[in-house]
């Protein structure tokens, strides 16, 4: 069983992650995954920790709420009309994806953490 620290580590890096420039993005992540639903699916498989470390008082509210934004502007994204959005193109360039590095930028600062490399050494890409 995972302990609440190795979840609250988890969500932390699938928030540097988001955080992280399209070219970082790009290189700590496979070329032949799409970039931006990889990151997205990774934010959100993490996102549901947030319910747990929060009555664990791991997490406060300010924490929930920025990281709430992110996971609802994502799902906003999401759908076959917003298919333009989930390519490289658009991870790099895209007001959406950048207002969302704007947001993971904020929580990793309320979450006590500096940006840096992504530590996705709990992810497996499947081809």
């Amino acid at each position: 069983m995972m302990t609440a620290n190795e979840k609250r580590r988890r969500l932390v890096e699938s928030v540097v992650l988001l955080a992280s420039g399209a070219a970082e993005q790009q290189q700590v992540l496979p070329e032949w995954v799409v970039r931006a639903d990889e990151i997205a699916l990774i934010f959100d498989e993490c996102y549901q920790y947030v319910g747990e470390l929060a009555q664990q008082d791991r997490l406060n509210d300010r924490q929930i709420e920025v990281l709430r934004s992110i996971g609802q502007r994502l799902e906003a994204m999401s759908g076959q009309s917003q298919a333009a959005l989930w390519t490289d193109q658009a991870l790099a360039a895209d007001s959406n994806w950048q207002w969302i590095r704007q947001r993971a930028r904020d929580a990793l600062e309320l979450l006590g953490t500096k940006p840096h490399t992504p530590q996705l050494d709990w992810v497996t890409f499947v081809r």
